[in-house]
């Protein structure tokens, strides 16, 4: 929400976010597919699992995005679709972005459901372990965010452009 607050203001041209909300004024538009994997320690025991249910993820010290995140909107529809609620967590920490998360995973204090993309690098560098989820739910789209009727700048309009491109080599849904 925060990122939709400043393009609405006009403080920034695009953004990126992971959910859809009713709000005057904007344009969502597909980007690219995006996939949530459990992030754990490199020696966490599931470091080396093929795959997790979710409501296995919901017996270990859990960390959150913080409200009003797409990320935490879709992690809570996982876990509502096994009937687990967020007071039913083991939440140790609520923290406001992915590299505050991936920090507190590498330091041990918990796992997290996050972006496969935000992970990749800690993943290759073998700083972090990334287990798939078994749940449908995993794989979301990620929006582009802008205003309605309004002219993106040189440099936000190249930024589109280079996410049209990008989304084109790997496959994935990109914008129109």
């Amino acid at each position: 929400r925060t990122v939709a607050a400043q393009i609405v203001e006009g403080t920034v041209d695009v953004g990126l976010v992971g959910a859809i909300w009713n709000e005057r004024g904007l344009e969502w538009t597909a980007a690219f597919t995006d996939t949530l994997v459990l992030a754990v320690p490199v020696l966490h025991p599931l470091a080396d699992a093929e795959g997790v249910e979710v409501r296995e993820v919901a017996e270990l010290p859990f960390i959150h995005r913080e409200q009003g995140s797409g990320t935490r909107r879709v992690v809570m529809r996982m876990f509502e679709q096994q009937g687990i609620r967020e007071p039913d967590l083991k939440e140790v920490a609520m923290l406001g972005s992915n590299e505050a998360v991936r920090e507190a995973v590498k330091a041990g204090i918990g796992v997290a459901i996050i972006s496969s993309r935000s992970v990749a690098q800690d993943v290759q560098c073998g700083t972090l372990a990334a287990v798939s989820l078994d749940d449908a739910a995993a794989h979301r789209p990620i929006y582009l965010l802008q205003r309605k009727n309004r002219e993106l700048s040189p440099v936000a309009a190249a930024f589109v452009e280079h996410l049209r491109l990008a989304a084109d080599q790997e496959g994935s849904v990109r914008p129109d």
